[in-house]
């Protein structure tokens, strides 16, 4: 993401939306990624509810990639590097 000018941004949480995040988590992990859902579960669920189908929907393609400070470069495109190839892969029907 892009800070606005003159504004430093501390971005604790990328998340990008997948068709579906245990498989690419899974599959980011064979690569050596280490990926999560972003919340354990919706809320929602706690309570016994389905009446938020949209947020089960994020919930089931939501993924956080890794960001932090102290993320090298190297270790930035490596993990581009794996989304490109498990995308890939799992667009083509891989199994991981």
């Amino acid at each position: 993401p892009l800070a606005p000018l003159g504004v430093d941004q501390v971005y604790y949480r990328y998340v990008v939306r997948v068709p579906s995040a245990d498989d690419f988590i899974a599959a980011m992990h064979v690569h050596g990624v280490d990926c999560r859902k972003p919340v354990y579960k919706p809320i929602h669920r706690y309570l016994g509810s389905d009446a938020c189908p949209v947020a089960d929907d994020v919930w089931r393609t939501a993924v956080s990639i890794p960001i932090y400070p102290s993320l090298s470069n190297a270790e930035m495109a490596h993990v581009v590097r794996s989304m490109t190839d498990v995308v890939r892969a799992l667009k083509s029907g891989a199994q991981f």
